[in-house]
């Protein structure tokens, strides 16, 4: 398939694709020539993809509405960061060089939108504020200096910059290479910084975790950084020999990657919830036990009670027992409990509470109460919610899963 064009003059259309061109006169047709091969097909139709799950994102009601908005602006953005950079190497902005260098600060943004993704999916109270807009300040930076260095400037000097841009790889490249590859990584950091607070604290306040939630997370963090590194290889890769050998390699080999990506967080965001919706943002960053004047002999005395009350009551069972729920029984702030445990145990709430519900699933595993018991079973009967939690934990206290650990107990 072919399109043709010549800029500045006007063609016959005769057995032609015919383009009408905003801001050319419109008594003239425009024509573009432009071999359509093998190797466009990946960035057109990661474009297609992006956009496509970036609208499901903007009008899905299922979860969250911020999580689904920043999910689908990342998505957006890096739609069109492709189909930016396919008009600009492709020569087809050289038709409309005023709809050129409008979206290079892009990628700037990708960083902001997946960190605050993933705290609106953490915390339930997580908004957007006015606060919050100095993380476009990058974005903003770019946008003016090409406004100032491209837009400002007559059509010659813009059709000379289009032309240049394809082939220069001088220092102010590299510089914005590193530039925004830096802030990009920062932006993971925080991300994965974020998930571990709110683990620490969930399992300081919670029996049962959302385990699928956290890995959920963690794989579109990952898919991310793997993207990050192969542009951080990519861009460096530029200023050496091997920039012409690793140009179109590279690129497809992007394009691939990406196109997998994409079709793994399309899978897991429809087969997985959108919100954790248990913690509060503060939640995370209080200080442990700062002021706290508890005393060793209280320390005992409190855990002696907690040890009687688990004993006997077996509060464990309930599967989505709080450490709010068991201080409330023991007439105490969840604060002092909280600390009694990790301070005499040295374990979180939540390794406290399912030491004790492994224990119990060991003992029916072999002693069940009915010998057509399954695991499943045991596994709700012992206090568990999710079965992916369930052989975590499980695997994590006996370095076992369920069935290994039966077998090979029975077949002594």
């Amino acid at each position: 398939m072919a399109f043709y064009w010549k800029a500045g003059h006007c063609l016959p259309s005769d057995g032609f694709f015919l383009l009408s061109v905003a801001g050319f006169p419109t008594n003239c047709l425009y024509l573009v020539q432009m071999e359509l091969t093998f190797y466009d097909i990946p960035y057109l139709f990661l474009f297609f993809l992006f956009i496509s799950f970036a609208l499901f994102l903007f009008y899905n009601r299922k979860g969250r509405r911020l999580s689904n908005f920043l999910l689908g602006g990342f998505f957006a953005a890096m739609g069109l960061n492709v189909i930016d950079g396919y008009l600009l190497f492709r020569g087809i902005y050289d038709l409309t060089p005023h709809f050129a260098f409008w979206l290079n600060g892009l990628p700037a943004l990708f960083g902001p939108l997946l960190y605050f993704y993933t705290k609106s999916v953490l915390y339930k109270d997580f908004r957007l504020t006015w606060n919050h807009w100095w993380h476009a300040g990058l974005f903003l930076v770019i946008f003016l200096l090409f406004f100032f260095v491209y837009h400002v400037h007559p059509l010659d000097h813009k059709s000379f910059f289009l032309n240049k841009s394809r082939t220069y790889n001088g220092s102010e490249i590299l510089i914005g290479n590193v530039v925004l590859i830096a802030q990009v990584g920062l932006y993971l950091f925080y991300s994965f910084k974020a998930i571990r607070q709110y683990k620490l604290a969930a399992e300081s306040r919670f029996s049962n975790v959302n385990q699928n939630q956290i890995s959920w997370l963690r794989f579109n963090l990952l898919g991310y950084s793997g993207i990050y590194f192969f542009i951080l290889l990519y861009s460096a890769a530029r200023f050496t020999i091997w920039e012409g050998v690793l140009t179109l390699t590279g690129a497809m080999t992007f394009s691939f990657f990406l196109l997998v990506f994409i079709m793994a967080v399309l899978y897991r965001a429809l087969s997985q919830s959108d919100v954790f919706a248990e913690l509060k943002e503060s939640d995370s960053q209080m200080k442990k036990y700062a002021y706290s004047n508890l005393s060793d002999s209280e320390k005992q005395n409190h855990f002696r009670q907690l040890m009687d009350l688990m004993e006997n009551q077996k509060p464990w069972l309930n599967p989505k027992l709080t450490i709010g729920e068991l201080s409330t029984k023991m007439n105490i702030s969840a604060k002092t409990l909280s600390q009694v445990i990790n301070e005499i145990t040295g374990s979180s709430f939540f390794d406290f509470v399912n030491r004790r519900r492994i224990a119990a699933a060991q003992y029916l595993l072999l002693n069940p109460s009915d010998d057509k018991m399954t695991i499943s079973e045991i596994m709700y009967e012992v206090g568990f919610n999710s079965k992916s939690s369930f052989n975590s934990a499980f695997k994590k206290y006996t370095s076992l899963t369920p069935s290994e650990f039966k077998q090979r107990n029975t077949n002594k």
